[in-house]
């Protein structure tokens, strides 16, 4: 495909998610307060080119690996954890195509990735013994093929411009149908509820009859004959995830020290303190403590009277007792 832009380094696409946590930022806990989709934030996100940064460079994208994937989310989710959660399937499903698309399923679904687009994942299912035991089916239709089911927790999926969808084929084998997500029969609820990252709106997608182009439907179930990595990049983006939700809630934490909390007296008084996030604990603060000095202190030199006044005698053994016992041990040594 002809290039609209030049590649990006992984200097440059961390300095982009930077800049874009810090826009976020201000309004993430009203958002997930509030559990509204967040459409400017997400759609100011896919502008930036985020969602291409692993999309291979003769597709068009970034070709950046997991080191940069990482650090963009952990960036993001530090910021935000929902807008960073919401791309997460996206990332897994351009793993997928990566490893198991065509020339042609890769030419019809990257570079529209690349121009903004991203992928929202219709993978979970309610019940079943495992992940891979679906109701979804895709079904022969003619000439063409159609999804019927009902999917649950599609993150990312109602602000996308495409769904992956897993599915089970008539020779009951695991696949992925590509479809648009205003295709006619694809509803998508804003029914999450959940305590947190309410923000991603994580709803139930129905899928009523949607029309599938066979050739935008991947052999899934091959990538599990195979060694891969697609779980283990799927599981960095979490791990990423929860580093940034942890660095955030330090970095708040230590905010609301420095600007709300008050320090206790004593390292005001005796370490110089001026405000809670202050080290008392610094050598010119402990440093009386190594030599006090009861003079200059009062308090400490009551304390030193009393200590003086209270402290237990050591009784001297009688200097003929001592040399009695010392005759006995000697003897019991001898014998």
């Amino acid at each position: 495909m002809a290039r609209t832009r030049a590649p990006r380094t992984h200097a440059e696409v961390v300095a982009v998610a930077e800049e874009f946590a810090a826009s976020v930022k201000p309004g993430a806990a009203e958002r997930d307060r509030a559990g509204a989709v967040p459409r400017a934030e997400v759609a100011e996100f896919d502008s930036l080119g985020l969602p291409a940064v692993t999309v291979p460079i003769d597709d068009g994208g970034d070709g950046l690996g997991p080191r940069t994937l990482a650090e963009v989310i952990r960036i993001v989710a530090a910021a935000d954890p929902a807008l960073a959660q919401t791309p997460q399937g996206h990332y897994l499903a351009v793993d997928i195509l990566r490893l198991l698309g065509t020339p042609l399923q890769r030419a019809r679904i990257l570079p529209a990735v690349v121009d903004g687009a991203r992928i929202g994942p219709v993978l979970a299912e309610r019940g079943g013994h495992h992940a891979q035991d679906l109701k979804t089916r895709l079904i022969r239709d003619g000439a063409r093929w159609r999804l019927d089911g009902t999917k649950y927790y599609c993150t990312g999926a109602i602000t996308s411009q495409w769904l992956a969808v897993s599915a089970l084929d008539p020779d009951d084998r695991l696949v992925l149908a590509f479809v648009e997500r205003d295709a006619p029969g694809v509803t998508i609820d804003e029914d999450w509820a959940a305590m947190g990252q309410r923000s991603t709106v994580s709803g139930t997608t129905t899928l009523d009859g949607v029309a599938v182009d066979g050739d935008l439907v991947l052999p899934y179930w091959s990538a599990f004959e195979k060694p891969q990595l697609l779980g283990a990049r799927a599981q960095l983006v979490h791990t990423a995830i929860e580093a940034g939700i942890a660095e955030g809630a330090l970095a708040d934490a230590a905010e609301f020290v420095r600007t709300r909390s008050r320090p206790f007296f004593e390292a005001v008084r005796y370490g110089g303190a001026t405000a809670a996030s202050d080290d008392p604990a610094r050598p010119a603060a402990i440093r009386p403590a190594r030599h006090p000095d009861a003079r200059g202190n009062p308090a400490l030199a009551l304390g030193r009277r009393r200590t003086r006044r209270h402290r237990p005698r050591r009784r001297r053994p009688r200097r003929g007792r001592a040399r009695l016992d010392s005759g006995r041990a000697g003897q019991s040594v001898r014998q």
